[in-house]
């Protein structure tokens, strides 16, 4: 397993559920890496990486470290448990999902609702968040021992290789990510940045983008440069905000995400003949983009790696899609003067 890979692999075993970020394990994010590492009470984290140029722009790489996943409401007899949506799970694919509850110790459970055809009425369209229960298999007494309301469910942690170099995981969206910004920022070696690098691992992005805010005022970068997950195209869902698996990273144009490093970035990657596919967003992307740009007047891009199954327990991503993606941070980390015409704000 190559390095990258195996930082994706590890980063989706750990749980952070929007909202629990606080609690992930950190002797993953090779901390001993970077130069300087805070974490604030959003359960944001800050890795810090300084260039030996002097007085050197701040370079800002966002991607969000939270998951979709559910919140224990209640526990009921026989064991099962019902909950609510903590982001947005696609329904459509949780029936029959294996999910681990984190509670007094983790407990393996069974997502399960009365099957369409003997639902009451002619509605048999996908379930609804209110009939899903998880099955535990425990007595009532144990459950209420081992769970309680508030609790954070996680689809079951695995991994597995696909053909073609496709990785499938639970919590790629936005783990991948998270890895190559990890990943990329130690790669450079420091006489070649033309920026210093804080690495922000954001909280609260499925929960509506509310931690790479605060967090980015708290950093005052000179330019951000945003990964997410972005749709795959797959057949069934070819907008033109899909994304051809196998072609590298996209990027963003968008009236709310700044222009002049879009186009900057396409440049650079078109120079060194770097795969960089580009899609046009109607207005604001639904990622930490635009908050960053907007809210805390910094000028920002978006960069998009395609995964197919979003938000579900088998999403995929393209492992040479995840090392394109790595060299084009790399390339943007060496290349100066890519907020020329912008100042910290």
């Amino acid at each position: 397993m190559d390095e990258l890979k195996k930082l994706i692999s590890d980063l989706c075993g750990i749980c952070t559920v929007t909202g629990s970020e606080t609690d992930a394990d950190e002797n993953v994010l090779q901390i001993r890496d970077f130069d300087r590492y805070e974490k604030d009470r959003l359960g944001n984290r800050f890795l810090y990486r300084n260039s030996k140029k002097k007085n050197a722009p701040l370079m800002l790489i966002d991607a969000h470290f939270d998951e979709v996943g559910f919140i224990v409401t209640e526990i009921l007899e026989n064991g099962f448990v019902r909950s609510v949506k903590a982001g947005s799970p696609d329904m459509r694919a949780v029936s029959a999902s294996t999910v681990t509850i984190y509670g007094k110790q983790p407990v393996f459970a069974v997502a399960t609702s009365t099957p369409p055809h003997l639902r009451t009425g002619t509605d048999n369209s996908v379930v609804k968040e209110s009939e899903m229960m998880f099955d535990t298999g425990l007595s009532e007494a144990r459950a209420r021992e081992l769970i309680r309301p508030g609790d954070r469910v996680c689809f079951s942690k695995k991994t597995r290789d696909l053909r073609n170099g496709r990785f499938m995981a639970q919590g790629l969206d936005n783990k991948a990510c998270a890895a190559i910004a990890l990943y990329s920022a130690v790669s450079v070696p420091t006489d070649e940045m033309e920026y210093d690098v804080c690495v922000l691992l954001s909280s609260g992005e499925e929960g509506g983008c509310m931690g790479a805010v605060p967090a980015s005022k708290e950093v005052k970068p000179d330019l951000s440069v945003v990964l997410d997950a972005g749709f795959g195209r797959n057949g069934l869902s070819d907008t033109p905000r899909c994304i051809v698996m196998g072609k590298g990273p996209a990027i963003s144009y968008s009236s709310a995400l700044d222009r002049a490093l879009t186009e900057k970035i396409i440049q650079t990657a078109s120079d060194d003949s770097l795969p960089l596919q580009v899609i046009v967003e109607n207005f604001a992307p639904g990622t930490n983009s635009e908050f960053i740009q907007h809210f805390s007047g910094v000028p920002s891009a978006l960069i998009s790696l395609p995964l197919f199954n979003m938000h579900s327990s088998s999403e995929i991503v393209s492992i040479p899609d995840a090392h394109a993606t790595s060299d084009l941070i790399m390339k943007l980390i060496c290349t100066p003067d890519l907020c020329a015409g912008g100042g910290k704000q």
